[in-house]
């Protein structure tokens, strides 16, 4: 496996590819998947707070769990039922059921 140098990132959205010695790696953002383990962090803090807004659970999580913070997932959790969103001025606020 080739050793990373380092991400290459703009300030607000996450990396085009990874550089590494053989040249960059590209993923398109719209296929790349997100974790699920970070479920349980998202239900975690839900289940302390009840209800937050995108960008308060967003300023809990440790940074490299902000990277990982997709809307699709937090779509998919709430399709399932395992949260609701609604919006609460002009974000997505999210509730435990």
């Amino acid at each position: 496996m080739p050793r990373l140098w380092g991400l290459i990132a703009s300030s607000s959205h996450p990396p085009d590819y990874i550089l590494t010695r053989g040249g960059p790696i590209r993923y398109h953002h719209p296929v790349f998947m997100y974790d699920p383990s970070l479920q349980a962090v998202v239900l975690a803090k839900l289940v302390q707070w009840e209800r937050l807004t995108e960008s308060d659970l967003n300023a809990m999580l440790r940074p490299e769990d902000r990277l990982r913070l997709r809307d699709d997932m937090l779509q998919d959790m709430a399709h399932s039922g395992l949260i609701t969103m609604r919006v609460v001025g002009d974000e997505p606020g999210l509730h435990d059921h």
